[in-house]
């Protein structure tokens, strides 16, 4: 077997991916996303056998001048194609990805665990919460719904909540202050650029791929949802609100535009996406909407030891408020200089 690693996607990659995964998180597309919004390298893993790839990986390097990381993929993803080859994959890529500047690989993965932690890693369990919408129209669904949940939604329309998708690209600013403010309220560090939010609007929502929903209250923003799409399942990115307008319950209307928006896409799934296991109250908000919980894994594996003890510190320090705002600025470095 072979290795390739390049920053140059190849010809034939979206052809394995379609014949592979059913992840949008996996294809040419998502590489070009995740490159404009976090300003990052994009890297295609592959092992051929008689110039056919066997099994692959994508993911994003980010340069965080202390240590550089690769994270394959971003949510998540990890590999595509035939299992058995893994144990071959990761001992013959990583020395291509050390020669790449490669320090620490971050793979979020809810399959492959055995195979992983063969292969050196560790890993941190996370929740992930999935709604399958399958054989209910909206009247049917929202009746599967408990009392306090029905109750939350009749509650947002009557005060008359708004939602609307976002068709312009200056709207994005205020959809990203509106995140801003929300993790600024929830003590969170605010991770994610705008790039983030303007590279799904430019590249997904065209093809109708994903879409940034708007929750609006009299006039005024009070919450927005970016949600992007794989074949079968609608993935929830990134839900804020404005918490001063809470009573209104813009979450819960988002929340419910969203699951239809799945419905209407004909998709099977809504994914509420991973959150730190034992996270109780945003575990029984997704709960609350009938999401099934299955627990997964986030798996790392360190090539510079020494770089990665720096890194560990450097997270420690993102729990804060302040460790956002440093990563945020690691980030437009990175860019300034891509």
């Amino acid at each position: 077997m072979k290795a390739f690693v390049t920053s140059e996607c190849p010809l034939f990659w979206d052809e394995f991916v379609q014949a592979n995964s059913s992840l949008l998180f996996h294809r040419s597309i998502w590489a070009r996303v995740l490159q404009d919004g976090y300003g990052g390298t994009p890297l295609f893993c592959w092992l051929e056998t008689e110039a056919s790839p066997v099994v692959g990986m994508m993911g994003l390097v980010m340069d965080f001048k202390v240590v550089r990381v690769l994270y394959a993929a971003l949510p998540y993803g990890g590999l595509i194609g035939d299992d058995s080859a893994a144990p071959d994959f990761f001992r013959i890529v990583e020395p291509e990805l050390r020669k790449h500047g490669v320090h620490k690989i971050q793979i979020p993965e809810p399959r492959h665990a055995p195979i992983l932690e063969r292969a050196g890693f560790t890993s941190e369990e996370i929740a992930r919460h999935q709604v399958n919408v399958s054989g209910h129209d909206a009247e049917s669904l929202e009746a599967s719904f408990p009392r306090s949940v029905r109750k939350a939604i009749r509650k947002s329309r009557k005060e008359n909540i708004e939602i609307r998708e976002v068709l312009d690209r200056s709207e994005i600013k205020s959809v990203f202050d509106l995140y801003m403010k929300t993790m600024a309220h929830n003590k969170a560090a605010a991770k994610y650029p705008i790039g983030r939010f303007l590279s799904i609007f430019d590249y997904l929502v065209p093809k109708g791929l994903g879409v940034i929903l708007i929750a609006s209250c009299n006039g005024r923003l009070v919450g927005s949802n970016t949600l992007v799409c794989s074949d079968d399942t609608v993935h929830d990115i990134q839900l804020s609100y404005d918490h001063v307008y809470q009573h209104v319950r813009p979450n819960d209307a988002l929340v419910w535009a969203s699951l239809q928006w799945t419905m209407d896409k004909g998709k099977k799934w809504f994914d509420f996406m991973g959150s730190h296991a034992g996270d109780v109250s945003l575990e029984k908000f997704k709960s609350k909407w009938g999401a099934q919980r299955t627990t997964t894994c986030n798996y790392t594996k360190t090539l510079s030891p020494l770089r990665g003890a720096c890194w560990s510190a450097v997270l420690k320090m993102a729990g804060h408020p302040m460790g956002g705002w440093f990563i945020r600025l690691l980030r437009k470095a990175n860019a300034q200089q891509s």
